[in-house]
């Protein structure tokens, strides 16, 4: 693909409000684009919390997200950030595409350091 132009997404710049989040478990995402002549490739990176504050997307285990859920999040997170981040090349508007979707896991072992 190329020299990739990276960019780290904040909740901020999207305009996205958390709630009752503690600042250790706050919402994150990497989002990593690769901006070619006719296309914008993407592969996101997020956590639960940043998905869980944006959408709502029934889950069998509120902890993790698998399977069908984990496709569904893929499709709304992409739906989402393509209406919201464009690329314009000169006049064209580039034509997004998911390259990859990644959920990190919580580690419950953790759970016993924070409040």
């Amino acid at each position: 693909m190329g020299s990739p132009w990276s960019l780290l997404v904040g909740t901020c710049m999207l305009g996205l409000t958390a709630t009752n989040l503690h600042p250790l478990d706050g919402p994150d995402v990497d989002l990593r684009l690769w901006v070619e002549a006719e296309s914008v490739t993407a592969h996101v990176v997020v956590n639960l919390a940043f998905v869980d504050s944006f959408l709502e997307i029934p889950r069998e285990d509120e902890m993790l997200l698998r399977g069908p859920e984990h496709e569904l999040a893929a499709d709304m997170v992409f739906e989402f950030l393509s209406e919201r981040l464009s690329v314009v090349a000169g006049s064209a508007q580039l034509q997004p595409r998911l390259a990859g979707f990644e959920v990190t896991d919580p580690n419950f072992d953790l759970l016993a350091y924070f409040p």
